[in-house]
């Protein structure tokens, strides 16, 4: 018994020797907030970057979605872009029989904290979810609403979508 005491005796002294502190010196504090500072000025920099660069990727991806939806075609389709506060761009197809069979909305959300909200609420109304992507904060809507524009000649639907405000991409 008189052992197992010394050991944990020895024990204690270790550990309290162990955690003893020094004090620091003026000059190693203030190098040690230096070394503070430096790192959480690096890190700042390395998330703006990320951020500049997250930006330039969705500058880049509607430019590519804008290029491959390309530009109104009489008969065949009709692409056009909102003018509220959210960018959105949007393609009625026409099929063969010159009357409209599928509308789809690309939208662009400004900050992540929208996209979400919009992720959350998408579950009523006319338009559908059938792709999103939470880095690029673009969500794709399919319209399915059919009654709304099935149907619906080619001519008649460009005057809607002019006479709605928006601006027809040509």
């Amino acid at each position: 018994m008189k052992k197992i005491l010394a050991v944990i005796g020895i024990f204690a002294v270790i550990f309290t020797l162990a955690s003893c502190k020094r004090n620091l010196t003026p000059a190693e504090v203030e190098a040690s907030y230096a070394a503070e500072h430096s790192k959480a000025q690096a890190e700042y920099e390395s998330r703006i970057v990320a951020s500049i660069k997250q930006e330039e990727d969705i500058v880049e991806f509607k430019a590519q979605t804008l290029e491959s939806l390309g530009k109104t075609e009489k008969g065949k389709q009709i692409v056009f872009k909102s003018s509220s506060g959210i960018e959105q761009y949007e393609v009625i197809k026409v099929g063969k029989s010159g009357k409209a069979e599928s509308w789809v909305r690309y939208t662009y959300f400004n900050d992540a904290e929208e996209f979400e909200i919009a992720k959350k609420g998408s579950k009523s109304g006319n338009f559908k979810i059938v792709d999103s992507d939470k880095d690029l904060r673009v969500i794709v809507y399919e319209n399915k609403n059919k009654k709304l524009f099935e149907g619906t000649d080619f001519d008649t639907m460009l005057k809607n979508v002019r006479d709605f405000g928006y601006t027809v991409v040509e």
